[in-house]
């Protein structure tokens, strides 16, 4: 995702929200999933617990189509097609 959103004057905002969502609908879903899980795992006990679940998230979300897609839309120069998968 590349759009960055800060403070907008409030009859922006609704525009600005709905350009955000359909900025996520369309990237990698599965990979947005992953992070809101790592979001969600932030307040485990220690750091080191942390930076396990973040390697495995890591690990799974390169064996994905969108990764590989990804990649493959950079190196290509051409914006990418995620599938959710």
């Amino acid at each position: 995702m590349r759009r960055v959103v800060g403070v907008v004057p409030d009859d922006q905002l609704e525009i600005e929200t709905r350009a955000l969502a359909r900025e996520m609908a369309l990237s990698a879903t599965y990979s947005l999933a992953l992070a809101k899980k790592m979001f969600h795992s932030m307040a485990v006990p220690t750091l080191e617990m942390l930076l396990e679940t973040e390697c495995l998230a890591s690990a799974i979300v390169r064996l994905t189509h969108d990764h590989r897609e990804a990649v493959n839309a950079f190196k290509e120069k051409r914006p990418p097609n995620f599938l959710g998968k």
